[in-house]
């Protein structure tokens, strides 16, 4: 549920349509993250 609240969060900070990128970004991030590292992702609250 963090994901959904972060990128809710986003949509009443901005528009619909930067909240759509912010998320893709961040999912782009953790998959990124998740084949380098072998498997490890260790994320942050933001």
């Amino acid at each position: 549920m963090a994901l959904k609240n972060w990128v809710m969060a986003v949509k009443q900070r901005t528009s619909h349509k930067k909240a759509v990128v912010a998320l893709a970004r961040k999912l782009a991030v953790m998959m990124h993250a998740i084949w380098t590292r072998a498997g490890v992702f260790e994320g942050r609250e933001a």
